[in-house]
């Protein structure tokens, strides 16, 4: 659909969920004794490159699986700035496409259907590989004894959620997100939690 991220969204996933992923998932204290277990002596091994590839493969599948679904729905159509796939009057919500001019072009095509789902499961997905691969026993302890990540997991979970489930207008607006019906919020969420036990199973 020659589409991509928008620049907020990429500022979003860089810095609120990239960024406190990387400086806290690594502080699990270590292992309360030392193992005979060597940890492996380099990032090039079977094992490793096998849990990495499994974990793009999955990302990959259920991005996909919601692209193409979305597709499939009966509200879809191509975007427009007149689009109002949520079925609400201007009165009772204004989405982001409410609060552009109308006139208005989107250059870049950010502003779609398969967009804004991509986005939210995406973002959903960053935390969910950054779980599976919080590794515990036998070198580190489990990643729940790791409170800074727990709580900014949790934080970055519910705000996700949060404006998934209940949007608002505003961050729509930033973010670039287009209003989808209620009944495709709650289908995004259940493809999440799926991705979230394939991954962590894996």
């Amino acid at each position: 659909i020659l589409s991509n991220l928008g620049d907020f969204q990429f500022l979003f996933i860089d810095l609120a969920i990239i960024l406190v992923v990387v400086f806290t998932m690594s502080l699990n204290p270590a292992w309360k004794e030392l193992v005979a277990q060597r940890p492996p002596s380099g990032l090039i091994s079977g094992a490793l490159l096998f849990s990495v590839l499994s974990q793009i493969i999955i990302c990959i599948g259920f991005q996909s699986l919601g692209f193409f679904w979305v597709k499939q729905q009966p509200w879809y159509e191509v975007w427009q700035p007149q689009s109002d796939a949520c079925n609400t009057t201007r009165s009772l919500y204004w989405n982001s496409s409410h609060l552009y001019n109308e006139s208005n072009v989107d250059t870049h095509n950010i502003q779609n259907y398969e967009n804004t789902t991509v986005f939210f499961i995406s973002s959903f997905q960053y935390l969910i590989v950054a779980i599976a691969f919080s590794k515990g026993k036998p070198f580190r302890q489990p990643c729940y004894k790791n409170y800074f990540f727990v709580v900014s997991v949790m934080i970055l979970y519910v705000f996700i959620l949060l404006i998934m489930l209940h949007p608002v207008a505003s961050i729509d607006q930033v973010l670039q997100i287009v209003c989808v019906p209620y009944q495709w919020r709650i289908t995004m969420l259940m493809i999440v939690l799926v991705n979230a036990l394939v991954s962590i199973m894996v």
